[in-house]
């Protein structure tokens, strides 16, 4: 049996069906996966992705519900929802109660797909929404109509036209209904229940929250009448919760224990029924806070209490409620700065840039500078003096930075008993990111820490950094050390350049609110013509700074010798900054960087990957690049491919275990073996392998090659 219906019909009818559920791609992509082989392809048009889909032979297919922003198939690269959907199996309801399910639901489906199994229903809406925010709703969305939970943004269901092979013989995927009916979120919300906050119930009344017994997590917990059955699946439901796991992810294991482990049910349970097992009462999670309140109280010590969770802590005077009249407060003066124009005092501020720009490095330097009496100034801007400084680590481990430390100092010529605190914190070590915050926070407020320094904010978030509300939330969070009155600085990184976009256009990865929430902002970046020297040239770029002052960009050098174990850093004038290389010389490089060993052609196709019909760069300008890159020892030949011959980025020699370099890709140089150089001398060389005088050690075209280039007909 073939793997698709490839009757023109059929074809047509999925075309419509993508037509329907799709906005216009607009540099987006539509993901094609297949199981049980897991092959993903990317299509830019809808047009290859269902040709693609259609020409599978013996496979389930399925597609991505929402396009997606990269080459990937996880929730951070479909950022936008634009259908609310659900799965709605035949396995706990049969076909007809589905059926009646769909009728009786005020709103309409956009389109209902028979997955051979089940119904996969759409309904498109008119605007994109946020993933977060349409995950919520399309929870009680399937909730209410006991469907499968599908509310992830990476979502894949089943292409119309294929062939379910979960079953023998395979039915067909078919679309059932197609319309063209649009809906806002506001629809959802006024049809849908809301989750309900459950009452207390009548054995909560036993406790006296003034001087009666103290109550336990279990005592909140409510079983649905008529759920004796369930008392198994709550049990282990409120265990979970209170270690302190999210209400998801409990769900998720209630689920696969019902459906795995040998219980006296009849029968498993639908993941409705799971989901709704337990739930917290009194007033919904007032309860919860209740109890997490008597526990902060035990805890109380003469540091303060041990802040049990964010949703307790309220600062340090619980004076959020509390509104100010500012037209009767004096001026307070001018503005505080921890870098005088660069880095506001009480606001968030912090570094951001990509792999190699030594970031970590820099951040060290800063807060040596910061708790050296003896130092005025950072790189001629104005720095006060601090006494102690926390380095929260998400990155690397305390080892690796301690090296790095001792590196500085040498370089600054400081012993650590003339410097201020600068004390280690590493975040990775906590059980949950929540956690490593909350210890942080009391380590600054029990050892009277001046600033805290977070290497970095993507680490230390995980999750979607493109979603708002997550981005959000997590800023929330890190509010709390300026709330005590701890200074806040942060590293960051951008994403990858694509297209011809230079480094320097990048912001910074993720939520645009992440650039909105920083007071203080700059890009570093180091230049083309430092990367595999004994030195870095960074740049540095004021991107945002508080009251818009605006800072020209300037560039300063870190010079590291291993032999003495010491790493300096210097402002340099701009006579001493060499120019930045040429756009292409730069993506051609990274290209080497990114595919480790390629040939001419293989970068000529990655470079222009997401342009195949129009180039960005032309073959003969990979090709003159090239023989630039390995002039200047960049990238060197490592063997061949056919007639072609691959590179590779230069590599090092190594050096021990002590290296300068934060990523292996932007190494130094290794010299071509001279050998490989004799063998060039007095020999008409090319670098096209079609021509005849192609040599395996090539440099340069030979002489038939560079008049055809001087004519612009190579």
């Amino acid at each position: 049996m073939i793997g698709v219906q490839q009757q023109p019909k059929v074809k047509e009818e999925v075309k419509h069906f993508f037509d329907t559920i799709f906005p216009p791609l607009d540099e987006k992509y539509i993901e094609i996966r297949c199981l049980p082989s897991k092959h993903q392809r990317f299509f830019e048009t809808k047009d290859d992705a269902i040709d693609d889909a259609l020409s599978i032979e013996n496979e389930n297919v399925y597609f991505g519900v929402n396009p997606r922003v990269r080459h990937s198939g996880k929730s951070d690269d479909a950022p936008l929802v634009y259908n609310i959907i659900a799965d709605l199996d035949f396995k706990d309801y049969p076909q007809n109660v589905r059926d009646q399910q769909l009728e009786e639901f005020p709103l309409k489906p956009t389109a209902i797909v028979h997955s051979g199994g089940g119904y996969q229903v759409y309904w498109s809406l008119k605007e994109p929404m946020d993933a977060d925010e349409a995950k919520s709703l399309m929870k009680r969305l399937h909730q209410h109509l006991n469907g499968d939970s599908v509310s992830d943004s990476a979502r894949i269901l089943r292409v119309p036209g294929t062939f379910n092979y979960k079953y023998s013989p395979s039915p067909p995927v078919r679309i059932i209904s197609l319309e063209e009916n649009r809906y806002t979120p506001l629809d959802f919300d006024s049809v849908l229940p809301r989750p309900e906050e459950p009452a207390r119930r009548d054995s909560a009344s036993k406790f006296d929250h003034g001087n009666g017994p103290e109550p336990s997590k279990s005592d909140y917990l409510i079983v649905p009448e008529n759920e004796g059955r369930n008392n198994f699946l709550t049990s282990i439901k409120g265990s979970l919760s209170a270690k302190g796991l999210r209400e998801e992810l409990i769900d998720d294991i209630a689920h696969l224990i019902n459906e795995h482990k040998e219980t006296p049910f009849e029968a498993p349970l639908s993941r409705a029924e799971v989901n709704s097992t337990t739930t917290y009462g009194p007033g919904g999670w007032d309860g919860y806070e209740e109890w997490t309140k008597k526990i902060a109280q035990r805890s109380q010590g003469p540091e303060g209490p041990l802040y049990m969770s964010w949703d307790l802590y309220q600062g340090p005077s619980n004076n959020w409620l509390e509104a100010t009249n500012l037209l009767g407060l004096s001026d307070p003066g001018p503005t505080k700065w921890v870098v005088q124009d660069l880095f506001p005092s009480k606001l968030p501020f912090g570094y951001y840039g990509p792999s190699g720009s030594i970031k970590t490095y820099l951040t060290i330097h800063l807060a040596l500078c910061l708790l050296d009496p003896d130092t005025e100034d950072y790189f001629g801007f104005k720095i006060p003096t601090l006494q102690s400084i926390l380095f929260i680590d998400y990155e690397l481990d305390r080892d690796t930075i301690l090296r790095r430390v001792h590196k500085v100092l040498q370089g600054m010529g400081k012993s650590p008993s003339s410097l201020g605190g600068f004390l280690y914190y590493n975040g990775k070590k906590a059980p949950s990111r929540d956690k490593s915050l909350l210890g942080a926070l009391q380590i600054c407020k029990e050892k009277s820490i001046e600033m805290a320094m977070i290497d970095s904010f993507g680490f230390a978030m995980g999750g979607d950094q493109e979603s708002q509300n997550a981005v959000m939330e997590f800023q929330r969070k890190l509010e709390v050390f300026n709330n005590e009155g701890i200074e806040l600085f942060m590293t960051d990184h951008p994403p990858r350049p694509i297209k011809g976009e230079k480094i320097k256009d990048k912001d910074v990865f993720g939520s645009v609110y992440k650039r909105a929430w920083m007071r203080g902002l700059i890009q570093i970046r180091r230049t083309e013509e430092s990367k595999g020297k004994d030195y870095a040239d960074i740049v540095v770029d004021a991107k945002k700074v508080s009251e818009g002052r605006e800072q020209p960009e300037f560039t300063i050098r870190a010079e590291f010798d291993n032999e003495q174990n010491i790493v300096t850093f210097n402002r340099l004038s701009l006579d001493d900054i060499p120019e930045e290389p040429s756009n292409a010389e730069t993506m051609i490089f990274q290209a080497y960087q990114d595919l480790k060993e390629a040939t001419v052609n293989q970068v000529f196709d990655y470079v222009n990957r997401d342009s195949p019909q129009d180039p960005i760069l032309k073959r003969k300008t990979i090709q003159n690049e090239t023989a630039n890159l390995r002039k200047a020892e960049k990238i060197k030949q490592v063997g061949k491919e056919g007639k072609a011959p691959t590179y590779s980025p230069a590599k090092v020699p190594d050096k021990g275990p002590e290296e300068y370099i934060e990523d292996p890709r932007d190494s130094g140089t290794l010299h071509q073996n001279e050998n490989q150089k004799d063998h060039n001398r007095g020999k008409d060389i090319c670098l096209d392998v079609d021509c005849s005088n192609y040599s395996q050690w090539a440099d340069e075209p030979c002489p038939i090659c560079r008049e055809a280039m001087a004519a612009d007909d190579w």
